[in-house]
Formats: C-alpha cells, sequence, structure tokens
C-alpha cells in the first residue's frame, strides 16, 4: 500500500491546523484531526517545536471526557453510552493517538516529557482498568510514557511517573506489564535519576523473579534488560539483587546463556528443564555425536581465528601434556602469546589463564597460585613444550646458527651484522659461493630470499579438545543480556562465591558459544581477581 506523501510544513499548513483545532465548525476540526493523524504518522522528522500550542489544543478536547466520563466513575460500570459519550471517547482516542505517533520521533521527547498537563492525563489515562471499555486509552498513554522515558526526570521515589509503573507491574495485564518494564529500564537511562533508582525495591524483584520463570521470550527478555540497565547504576542495586533475588539468579542466568528462540515447542514437563529453561530452549546436542568429529573448528590454522580458539589453538600447538616433573612458568608462555598477538587484540592474562586450564587442566595447587598477588609468575603443572611446536618468526640457516626472529627484517639485519662482516665465502644452508666484500655479499644473499614456491610442509594432526556442541550464531537478546548482567554482577567481588558452582559450565561455553565468549572471559577474569 503506498501511502500519501507527507504534508509540506510550511507556514500556510500551521495556520490551517491552529485556526481549524479552534474552530467552531466540526467540518474543520475534523479535517484537522484526519490530517494531523495521517501526518503523525508519515512523518519522520516533524518538531512538535513548530506548533508549541499544538499539545495544548489538542488536550483542550479532552477536558469533557475527563471531568464527566473519568471523574464520574463510570469507566467500569457503563457498559453502554450515549452517542455523545462515544464521540467524545473517540475524539479523546485520536488526542492521544496523534500525540503517541510524535512521541516516537526523538526530537519531541523532551518536550512531550516536560508538559506537565500532559503528564497528569496520562497517568489519569494508565489508570483505568485495561478491561474496561477505555482499555485503548489506556494502552496509548502507556505508549507515550514509555517513548518519553530517557527525559522523565524522577524527583523522588515517590515520584508519580515511578509510583505508576511499578503499580502496573503488579497487573494481570501481559501488555501493561511489558510496558511498564521497558518504561522503568529506559527511565534509568537518564543519569539524574540514579539517585532514585540506584537501589532495590525488594517487591519488585520478586516480581521480576516470577517473570524469569515464565516461559514467555519477549517478557524474559524485557526483565533481563531492566536488571542488566539497574545493575549499571551507581548504588547498591546489585547487592540487593543478589541477596533478595527468591532463589539461583546466577545459575539462571548461566543457563540463559544457551537459550534459544522461543520459536522451538515449549517443553511440557518440568523434569526437561536446565536451570528453569525449557529443554526446547537449550542448544540441541545430536543424538549422533558420539560418531561425528569434534564440533571444536579446526585449530590448525589458528592464527586465523578469532579469540579464543586462536589462543587455544596457539597453546595446543605449542604445549603437551607432561609427567609430574614438567613444569612451565606461566609468564613464558604468556610473554611468547603477548609476543606474537601483541598487535592483534590478544587475551589478557586472566583470559589466557582461562583458555589453557581448558586445555591443560591444572590442579589446586597452581590455581591458589594463580589467585595470589603475582599470578604471572604461576609455575605450571603437567606441561611442557612441544618438540613439533611451530616457530614464530624466521631461522637463520647460516653454518651453526639455528636463532629465530620476530620478522624478517631481524634476520637481515642479524646476518649482515654477524655473519657477513669479513666474510668471504657464504655458508648459506649450503652455499659456497665466494664473497667479495660487504657489498657483493649482500647482494649475493638476496638471491637466498628470492621469491621461490615455498615447500609444502607435511600435514599435521589437527588439533581437537573434548567433542563439544558449538553455536556459532550471532547472539542477542536473552544470552546477550544474561552474559552483560553476569558481568556486572560479577564485578562486586562479595558475588564471587554465588559463582563457584558454574565456573566450569561458564568456561565450557566460552568455547561452546563464540560470540558471547568475550563477555563470559571477562566474567572469569573478574572471578580470577577475588
Amino acid at each position: 500500500m503506498a501511502y500519501q506523501q507527507a504534508i509540506f510544513k510550511d507556514q500556510e499548513f500551521k495556520t490551517r491546523i491552529l485556526l481549524s483545532l479552534q474552530s467552531s465548525l466540526p467540518n474543520e476540526i475534523d479535517w484537522a484531526f484526519n490530517t494531523l493523524i495521517k501526518f503523525s504518522y508519515a512523518s519522520e522528522n516533524f518538531s512538535l517545536d513548530f506548533i508549541p500550542t499544538l499539545i495544548d489544543l489538542l488536550l483542550n478536547f479532552t477536558v469533557d471526557f475527563f471531568q464527566q466520563q473519568i471523574e464520574a466513575n463510570q469507566a467500569t460500570t457503563d457498559v453502554f453510552c450515549s452517542k455523545a459519550q462515544q464521540e467524545s471517547y473517540e475524539r479523546v482516542l485520536q488526542v492521544f493517538h496523534i500525540l503517541r505517533n510524535f512521541s516516537f520521533l526523538e526530537m519531541n521527547i523532551r518536550r512531550l516529557a516536560t508538559h506537565e498537563r500532559l503528564l497528569f492525563l496520562l497517568m489519569k489515562g494508565i489508570a483505568l482498568p485495561p478491561n474496561s471499555q477505555y482499555g485503548e486509552l489506556s494502552r496509548h498513554c502507556l505508549d507515550i510514557l514509555e517513548n518519553i522515558a530517557p527525559q522523565v526526570s524522577l524527583g523522588s521515589r515517590e515520584d508519580p511517573y515511578l509510583t505508576t509503573m511499578i503499580h502496573l507491574l503488579f497487573t494481570n495485564d501481559r501488555a501493561y506489564i511489558l510496558g511498564a518494564i521497558r518504561a522503568l529500564t529506559r527511565v534509568a537511562v537518564t543519569e539524574t535519576n540514579e539517585r532514585v533508582l540506584g537501589y532495590a525495591d525488594a517487591d519488585v524483584i520478586q516480581r521480576m523473579a516470577q517473570f524469569l520463570m515464565i516461559d514467555d521470550e519477549e517478557l524474559a527478555a524485557a526483565t533481563l534488560e531492566y536488571l542488566y540497565q539497574y545493575s549499571s547504576l551507581r548504588g547498591n542495586f546489585s547487592a540487593q539483587l543478589i541477596r533478595g533475588y527468591p532463589g539461583n539468579l546466577v545459575g539462571l542466568l548461566t543457563g540463559f546463556l544457551s537459550y534459544k528462540s522461543s520459536l522451538a515447542p515449549p517443553s511440557t514437563s518440568a523434569i526437561g528443564t536446565l536451570h528453569g529453561i525449557p529443554a526446547a530452549q537449550m542448544i540441541k546436542v545430536p543424538e549422533s555425536t558420539a560418531s561425528q568429529k569434534p564440533t571444536i573448528p579446526d585449530l590448525t590454522n589458528y592464527q586465523y581465528l578469532d579469540e579464543p580458539y586462536r589462543c587455544l589453538g596457539w597453546l595446543k600447538d605449542q604445549l603437551l601434556n607432561g609427567s609430574e616433573a614438567d613444569k612451565i612458568t606461566l609468564k613464558d608462555i604468556f610473554t611468547e602469546y603477548q609476543k606474537l598477538f601483541g598487535t592483534e587484540k590478544p587475551l589478557g592474562l586472566k583470559e589466557f589463564y582461562t583458555v589453557l586450564k581448558i586445555a591443560f587442566p591444572q590442579p589446586p595447587s597452581v590455581e591458589e597460585s594463580f589467585n595470589g598477588p603475582e599470578p604471572v609468575n604461576t609455575v605450571l603443572c603437567n606441561v611442557k613444550l612441544s618438540p613439533t611446536r611451530r616457530r614464530d618468526g624466521p631461522i637463520c640457516h647460516w653454518n651453526d646458527c639455528n636463532q629465530s626472529f620476530d620478522s624478517p627484517v631481524d634476520l637481515h639485519k642479524h646476518i649482515i651484522q654477524t655473519h657477513l662482516e669479513g666474510q668471504t665465502q657464504c655458508h648459506w644452508m649450503k652455499c659456497t659461493r665466494a664473497l667479495d666484500g660487504k657489498q657483493h655479499a649482500i647482494q649475493h644473499m638476496r638471491t637466498h630470499f628470492a621469491s621461490k614456491a615455498k615447500k609444502q610442509l607435511p600435514t599435521k594432526q589437527t588439533f581437537t579438545v573434548a567433542k563439544i556442541p558449538i553455536d556459532d550464531s550471532e547472539v542477542s537478546g536473552i544470552p546477550l543480556t544474561s552474559a552483560l548482567l553476569l558481568r556486572n554482577l560479577a564485578r562486586n567481588k562479595q558475588h564471587h562465591t554465588y559463582y563457584l558452582p558454574y565456573e566450569s559450565e561458564l568456561t565450557l561455553l566460552a568455547i561452546q558459544r563464540p560470540k558471547v565468549s568475550k563477555y563470559i572471559l571477562t566474567v572469569l577474569g573478574e572471578l580470577q581477581a577475588n
């Protein structure tokens, strides 16, 4: 369907709208409302500042309705009404429909949010029971309140906006609950509201816990976004959330990291759940997994993989499982890793150690040493350097010199400074060519570095880890918000004990879901800092 071209916003348009809204002629008023409904829907850049009095002029059409209908308490008792009453209600719906459309434009949010008369009427409209004949009006009011939330300034915990939204959380109408959660989430974006919202309401936390246990993806996602936003505020919200949550919040969030779309059929029994999540929404492990090859990606060409697979592949290439007598200092192996990938966003020490434990599990004594004052000096046990490990740079093939270098430039400098000074014969590999001075020697050495087909290296065995189902899909919604909330909660050291039962599961998920691994590794890094 093709929409009509948006009306041009010139002075003539403004004057015509204002005169029509103030006219006593029904046809003129109808034209103004019909025009504004179409225009507010189609326009993407109209600012209410162009017609500053428009909001008040529209609200004037709601006076009789709110005085006669609402204040007379007819909202819940009259199922039938007169034609005049119906026309009055339809006009009020048009007013809030127009304002709702304009509230979706960011440029209008501040003007709407600071209009006291409008806010007063919105609160009246939202107070109507959702199952009354005025339910559509209530939903328009809720949409406007949700859209203007980022510009609402709360004066105190008793602010009408805040108390109204909290009240809606405890209704039984899903649309009201979702709208209220989103409005409360958006109002927390404003920095000036942190002093009011920085601590948790015990009743609200209890209610949010109920929403997380419902098999409703949209409701759970909105609830997690609320908890994430509030846990990011300055204050004690995170600590109060952990203490006041009626259940195992960390376990629930860990399970949510494997959440799948609700397009999958919901579970019909409580048995088929993990951390309260229906099994149908979890990552599926194929029944024939035992006969399949490992689904960890091929780590042989690890340098082309994203973290943490690049780090995992490099460790599997450099190290081998050893005996009790085999030990390596973490500093030595971490320095080599940083040296090789230092310009390509390598993992930090804590994340590096976490990945190392996946490939080469360490005893409790090593864990205790890593959590000490100097983790970089931790001595790793039961691990040794692989004799077939790849060299990280070019090697000098001059007789009796096998020194390796970080780059060809470093190798060339080494040859000139160490081997060519005063040399009369080439000793590169099996070459015995006579050299006549340093310049001739340099010119000759270039023949050894001329472009040529690279020697085909023998195929190495593919590195493998345990057979783990990998979900390489993009992460958004519930898994992403859960990871961010886990990260926020882990920043408080007092919460780390709640994570201990799930540390191994989180480590596994860092490999299982590559797109969320950086957030999980951050959580594990916070735990290691304890």
